[in-house]
C-alpha cells in the first residue's frame, strides 16, 4: 500500500523486536497523560517479550521501514 509517497507495511513481528514494540506500547499509554507509578506498572504488567512473539500471532505496523506500531493475539 502506498500512500503520500509513504511506504506501509504490515509483517510479522521477529522476537528480536520485543524492546521497540514495548516502547511503542508504552509511548501509546503514555499519550494519556498517566503518572510515572502507573507507567512503571505498565511495562512491568504489558512488557513485550521474546516468548510472547515466538507463541503468539503478533504483527508489526512499518511506514518508511520504521515500526510505528504493532498488535498481537
Amino acid at each position: 500500500m502506498d500512500t503520500n509517497n509513504d511506504s506501509i507495511l504490515i509483517r510479522q513481528a521477529r522476537p528480536e523486536e520485543y524492546r521497540i514494540l514495548t516502547e511503542l506500547a508504552v509511548r501509546s499509554e503514555a499519550h494519556w497523560g498517566y503518572d510515572s507509578e502507573y507507567m512503571a506498572t505498565f511495562r512491568a504488567e504489558y512488557g513485550v517479550t521474546e516468548k510472547y512473539i515466538e507463541i503468539n500471532p503478533v504483527f508489526v505496523l512499518e511506514k518508511d521501514g520504521r515500526p510505528v506500531g504493532f498488535y498481537g493475539f
